[in-house]
């Protein structure tokens, strides 16, 4: 199979996977280490290089901000030379099933512990192996969700995605003409 053929097989399963379709994936993952890595790949859109060997226990934090619960991820970030993290929230009452999911399974650690202290490689081994998918697929995916389903401009994104300008967002988001309609 030809690397533009898999690339055209995803975006055919992009168009279909919605944020619901993520919990049913995350449940299927056996060991909780594995699932928590999923699933903050997906809910912070980070890099795999982001999240592997760089996310400690104290770079995720809870706050409350205009009566909302916030899980705060603080994430190195690897693309923007100005900028060395991107502080990405994720509003509880949206995503409470993953972060339940991820919150659980941080009870075991300190604050100075090491989330996940293995490689790039395996990182990217784990995440194939459970889910059939690329990580950095999967920022696409949640980048693509983000403005579908919760309406994030182009601006929203450069911000929760780390860039320096917009012109990712052209790249990273497959908008179909039906998701136009669930607009009006």
């Amino acid at each position: 199979m030809t690397w533009k053929h898999q690339q055209n097989e995803l975006k055919l399963k992009k168009e279909s996977i919605t944020p619901n379709d993520i919990l049913v994936v995350a449940r299927r993952i056996k060991k909780p280490r594995d699932q928590a890595l999923f699933i903050i790949l997906y809910l912070t859109a980070g890099r795999i290089s982001e999240v592997v060997k760089t996310l400690y226990r104290k770079d995720i934090s809870e706050q409350e901000v205009e009566c909302r619960r916030v899980i705060l991820f603080r994430l190195v970030n690897r693309k923007h030379k100005a900028k060395k993290f991107k502080d990405v929230p994720i509003p509880y009452d949206k995503e409470r099933d993953l972060l339940d999911i991820v919150l659980l399974w941080l009870d075991d650690f300190n604050m100075e512990s090491c989330l996940f202290p293995f490689s790039k490689t395996r990182g990217y081994q784990i995440i194939k192996k459970e889910t059939g998918w690329n990580p950095h697929w999967i920022r696409h995916l949640r980048l693509t969700n983000l403005a579908i389903y919760n309406d994030f401009n182009d601006q929203l994104l450069v911000k929760f995605a780390g860039w320096t300008d917009s012109r990712p967002s052209k790249e990273y988001m497959e908008i179909k003409w039906k998701d136009i309609l669930q607009k009006y």
